[in-house]
């Protein structure tokens, strides 16, 4: 079990694609910045509405409040976290995740006599680390250009408490989405269709959930199914205000769907054929 936790930390430490996935986080981060710098000297008059795509709504100069007071760092994060961030993450993990069985360094760990489960639980959590540690480093990134452009004064007591609270929650939701998309990819063996299927369900399950919410809704049932379904957790986790009932039902949604992948994937991986 230590050499086969080992040899994971090897493998991400010598992952070029968690270095390159890492870099592309910042530098959405930064881009996003970048674009709201433009929208501001925009509506100063410095550069045309509609410069490098960034249209500005257009108000007189007596009522026009200052551009960077209208910004919030928590607004950014949860922006970051519901699309940008997720895309590149689910990418990741993918390609992670697929990575042993393309160059068939995962026939050669099971020919060693390790027990199945063992080591897909080694890759199944090295994976949910490694995504954790990315989304921690886009929210350090967040924040710090947060305080950059907008201001340190926008980084009040009140704002830091909800940023550790809704952080918090996004690393447990992100996790148990780790989690899936590892199994997925695991399931299919094909780099393309894990990230298709991955990034599909990224991008589409909520509406799934939403047409099953309004078939609950019309036999008169009062559950949810999008009230559990991580994706949905995700997107609509409030960056303030959280109350502890959705603080609770997000926790243990998350643990449930972690257990319930890295079982799923256990069993697959025991059964399966490695070539």
């Amino acid at each position: 079990m230590i050499n086969l936790l080992r040899g994971e930390v090897y493998k991400l430490r010598k992952s070029k694609c968690l270095y390159i996935c890492c870099i592309a986080l910042v530098a959405v981060v930064m881009l996003f910045y970048g674009m709201l710098m433009l929208a501001d000297k925009i509506q100063q008059g410095e550069l045309a509405n509609g410069t490098y795509g960034v249209v500005v709504e257009e108000t007189s100069q007596e009522t026009m409040p200052d551009f960077w007071s209208g910004q919030s760092i928590l607004e950014i994060i949860q922006m970051m976290f519901g699309s940008f961030g997720s895309i590149i993450i689910t990418v990741f993990v993918a390609i992670f995740a697929y990575g042993e069985y393309a160059n068939g360094a995962i026939k050669n760990i099971v020919g060693k006599g390790h027990n199945r489960g063992k080591i897909f639980g080694v890759k199944y959590i090295s994976t949910i680390i490694s995504a954790i540690l990315m989304m921690v480093l886009m929210t350090v990134a967040t924040l710090f250009l947060g305080i950059l452009f907008i201001g340190p004064e926008k980084v009040s007591y009140e704002v830091c408490k909800n940023l550790c609270y809704y952080a918090g929650i996004q690393l447990l939701l992100g996790a148990a989405f780790a989690g899936i998309v590892t199994v997925i990819s695991q399931l299919c063996r094909n780099l393309g269709a894990g990230i298709s299927i991955s990034i599909c369900m990224l991008t589409f399950s909520s509406l799934i959930t939403a047409g099953l919410d309004a078939v609950l809704y019309y036999f008169k049932l009062e559950v949810k199914v999008s009230d559990y379904w991580i994706v949905d957790l995700i997107s609509n986790c409030p960056s303030t205000d959280i109350d502890s009932s959705f603080a609770i039902r997000a926790t243990v949604s998350a643990i449930i769907w972690i257990v319930a992948a890295l079982g799923i994937g256990t069993l697959h991986f025991q059964k399966a054929d490695v070539k």
